[in-house]
């Protein structure tokens, strides 16, 4: 059988220590093996090391396989993959490079999302509920309209990113960066606040009913 292994960049720290992105300093893409006829035999860390193997149709069915056969994806390189409406139930993808990957509508409830790279990616309408985005990179992502009940976001890196409509109930948001996020008719009830930087956030018709640690002028409504 003919396998193809495609790797790209070196060594290097992107945002809060990760490997870089694609075209940067430490930047890798493409972290799977292709098979015949463009099947994903499979999945590897930034590192090149082989996280998953076996035989999928595509990269959603393998990342799939992999969570469902409890494998670890930390430091998984999904950079860029179509994983729109996959089941990732309780994954643990901790510091793994999912720059642009388009998750909208996937199941990512309780999963482990720390210090993961999200930035421009796509979870519009996804479920979220309970998940770990601990010092993550959601720069500029796309959350409309998803699930974020409960959420731990905690110095998350969430500036410019959309979040208009989503549930935000009981989040944490303690010392995350909103700067620029857009919250337009988000449920922010209960959501933890403290120490976050919110210059530019809009709230525009959001629900703060019991939501702490907000100043009490400036904010954008």
């Amino acid at each position: 059988m003919y396998i193809k292994v495609l790797y790209k960049g070196g060594p290097g720290s992107g945002n809060f220590g990760h490997a870089g992105r694609p075209g940067q300093v430490g930047g890798s893409a493409e972290g799977e093996d292709e098979g015949e006829g463009g099947r994903v035999t499979a999945l590897r860390g930034t590192d090149g090391k082989k996280l998953w193997s076996g035989n999928a149709r595509n990269m959603k069915e393998a990342v799939e396989s992999a969570v469902k056969e409890g494998v670890s994806l930390r430091r998984a390189n999904l950079y860029g993959a179509n994983l729109s409406e996959a089941n990732l139930y309780g994954a643990n993808l901790s510091k793994a490079n999912l720059d642009g990957a388009n998750l909208k509508g996937a199941n990512l409830e309780r999963a482990n999302l720390s210090e993961a790279l999200l930035h421009k990616a796509n979870l519009g309408g996804a479920s979220l509920m309970e998940a770990s985005f601990y010092k993550a990179d959601l720069s500029g992502a796309n959350l409309k309209g998803a699930d974020l009940h409960g959420v731990n976001f905690r110095e998350t890196y969430l500036s410019e990113a959309n979040l208009s409509e989503a549930n935000l109930y009981k989040a944490n948001l303690e010392k995350a960066d909103l700067s620029g996020a857009n919250l337009k008719g988000a449920d922010l009830g209960k959501a933890v606040f403290y120490r976050a930087n919110l210059t530019g956030a809009n709230f525009e018709g959001a629900n703060l009913e019991g939501a702490e640690g907000l100043p009490s002028r400036g904010l954008k409504r």
